[in-house]
């Protein structure tokens, strides 16, 4: 045998005794894995159990309660005298002094984007002729 024959040996024998290795590793670490899964599995089983005894335990309670209220008599309905109807009354109208315009001239305005006062007056009497008055009085409804 020549030292290449050797040599090639050696190495196919650290290939495979890696791969060896690897998969020792890989089988514990799944084997701890299918444990613990396999754990996990009983503890859920035994909760589910517990729940469907509470269940069977509260539908007897159900069916007993059921068969008791059956069992007595119902009580008798007093008839109930029918709500007497709300009667609405509408808002009364406040009453409003009607104010006395006093109209003065002003000669002097205060610049050209101001309105004549006599303009300003005619606007302010359309508006009051508007309102609903009678006399000095204005009537505003709520």
């Amino acid at each position: 045998m020549n030292n290449t024959t050797i040599a090639h040996i050696g190495g196919e024998l650290v290939v495979l005794s890696g791969i060896s290795f690897l998969f020792y590793k890989k089988t514990n670490s799944l084997k701890k894995d299918l444990d613990l899964v396999t754990e996990k599995n009983k503890e859920l089983t035994e909760v589910v159990n517990s729940l469907q005894e509470h269940i069977q335990r509260l539908s007897m309670a159900v069916m007993q309660l059921q068969e008791s209220h059956f069992q007595q008599p119902k009580p008798m309905r007093v008839p109930q005298q029918p709500p007497k109807p709300v009667v609405v009354q509408p808002p009364k109208p406040s009453v409003i002094q009607k104010p006395k315009i006093e109209v003065e001239s002003d000669s002097e305005d205060s610049g050209d984007e101001t309105l004549d006062d006599s303009v300003l007056d005619k606007e302010l009497e359309s508006e009051l002729s508007k309102l609903n008055c009678d006399g000095d009085t204005c009537k505003l409804v709520d």
